[in-house]
This record gives C-alpha cells, structure tokens and sequence, in this order.
C-alpha cells in the first residue's frame, strides 16, 4: 500500500513536472510571441514613418512642379506685359503719324486758302478795273450815236452785269478784260466770252468737288482714328479675356490640387486601414497560435494521462 502510494506520488510528481514543463514551454512561446510582436511593431512603426517620408516627399515635387509652373507664368505674363508695352508704342507711333498727316493737309490747306486770297485780291483789282471799264463803256455808248450799236452796247451792259455778280466769272476777268473791252464793239466776241464764263463754272464746280474730297480725306483720316482706338480697345478686351481664361485655368489647378489633397488623404486613411488590418490579423494569428498551444498542452495531458499506466506498470 505505501508502494501504491509511493507510486501515485511519483506519477502526480511526473504529471506536475509535465505541467511545470508545459508551462515552461508555453511561457518560452509567449515570450517568443511577444518578441515577435514588439518587432512587428517595431517593423510597422518604421514602415509608418517610411510612408510619412514618401509623402512629404510627394509633397515636395508637388510643390517644386507648382513653383516650375509658377515661374513658367510669370516669365509668360512678363512676355505678354512687353509685347502690351511694344503694341502700346506702334500705336502711339502710327497716332503720331495720323497727326503729321493731319498736319500736312492743314498745311496744304492753308497754301491753298493763301493762293485763293492771292487770287481774290487780284479779282478785286479786276473788278476796280472792270468798274472803270464800265464806267468809260458807259461814256463810250453815249458817244455812238448808232440806235442798232447802243442796244446791242445794253444787251452786252446786262451780260457784264451778270459777270460781276458771278465769282467765278470774277477769277476769269482777268484774262477776259481784254476781250470784254472787244464784245463792247463785236457781238461775235461777247458770245466767246459767254462760252469762256461757262468753262469757268466747270471749274469752280471741279474746285468744289475737291473740296469736298479735301473733306472726305479728313473724315476718312478721322475714321482711322477711330479704328485705331477700336483695336487697342479689342487688344484691352482680348488682354482681360486672357486675364479671365488664366483666372480659370488658376481657379482649375487649386481644384484639381484641392482633390489631390483629398485623395492623398484617403490614401492615408486607407493605409491606416491596412495597418489596423494588419494589425489584427497578427492578432488573429496570435490567437491561432494560442489556441494551437493550448490544443498541444491538452494533447500533451492527453498523452501522460495515457503513458500513466504504462508508469505504473513500470513502477510496479
């Protein structure tokens, strides 16, 4: 009886250094588990920073790509503002030239307001002869003593007359004295002269027509004008529809850099995500391999509860 129980004794012994060994072998795994964990976290925690370090990284070309694109800008609207600049001074240039125009045309338009004083001093001259001519004409057709000579003296008398009161028969007169004086004496002359007279109202018609072409050049030179501010005021509207389009195109890139942002930051939710995914797979794993080691322990009870009768049967 005291063998039996020196034997039960000796198995509890054996069994309780199983378990001692069991335990030992369970506390070596989980400190082995926790090793193993404290690397991983150890392993997650650089891969964080290593993916902290690629976003700043990305940050930073993105930054450089928009300080590139910036200066690319600048160095454009610098451009623009130097051709504005180039366009602004070929327009003042061909203003200028519009002003000399105007100003040889006023000059030549004064020339010919002096020439045509010139000329209307000497009509006047003219017409102080043509009085003294008329008034000796008058002592003339007094003196002859012909009925048929002093009706045709009157008749031509009315067409003189008519002469005077007509400017352009005024600039003729001149040349036409001489033979006013013979159509006093010969009807034949006075009809050449009346032909002469007319030929004078096709030129005074003629120098109205250039005068009013004369008139047609400056409003055709103020029309110009008038084109040359309606293209710089194009060129300013087309310079504010480019300001409005890189306005656009400005207000699009902090759009597209605003979605960026949003996308990096989903990124990083997602790779958070992933972490905690991680995270708890190794959790699950950890588990497995708890619930492994626990089915190993039972399995190892299981077998020295079966080796016991074999001990026993040693024993004894």
């Amino acid at each position: 009886m005291m063998a039996v129980q020196s034997d039960a004794q000796l198995m509890m012994a054996v069994q309780s250094d199983a378990q001692l060994m069991m335990a030992v072998q369970s506390d070596a795994q989980l400190m082995m588990a926790v090793q193993s964990d404290a690397q991983l976290m150890m392993a997650v925690q650089s891969d964080a920073q290593l993916m902290k370090a690629v976003q700043s990284d990305a940050q930073l070309m993105m930054a450089v790509q928009s300080d590139a694109q910036l200066m690319k800008a600048v160095q454009s609207d610098a451009q623009l503002m130097m051709a504005v600049q180039s366009d602004a001074q070929l327009m003042m240039a061909v203003q200028s030239d519009a002003q000399l125009m105007m100003a040889v045309q006023s000059d030549a338009q004064l020339m010919m307001a002096v020439q045509s004083d010139a000329q209307l001093m000497m009509a006047v001259q003219s017409d102080a002869q043509l009085m003294m001519a008329v008034q000796s004409d008058a002592q003339l057709m007094m003196a002859v003593q012909s009925d048929a000579q002093l009706m045709m003296a009157v008749q031509s008398d009315a067409q003189l007359m008519m002469a005077v009161q007509s400017d352009a028969q005024l600039m003729m007169a001149v040349q036409s004295d001489a033979q006013l004086m013979m159509a006093v004496q010969s009807d034949a002359q006075l009809m050449m002269a009346v032909q002469s007279d007319a030929q004078l109202m096709m030129a005074v018609q003629s120098d109205a027509q250039l005068m009013m072409a004369v008139q047609s050049d400056a409003q055709l030179m103020m029309a110009v004008q008038s084109d040359a501010q309606l293209m710089m005021a194009v060129q300013s509207d087309a310079q504010l529809m480019m300001a409005v389009q890189s306005d656009a195109q400005l207000m699009m890139a902090v759009q597209s850099d605003a979605q960026l942002m949003m996308a990096v930051q989903s990124d990083a939710q997602l790779m958070m995500a992933v972490q905690s995914d991680a995270q708890l797979m190794m959790a699950v794993q950890s588990d497995a391999q708890l619930m492994m080691a626990v089915q190993s322990d039972a399995q190892l009870m299981m077998a020295v509860q079966s080796d016991a009768p074999c001990f026993r049967v040693i024993l004894s």
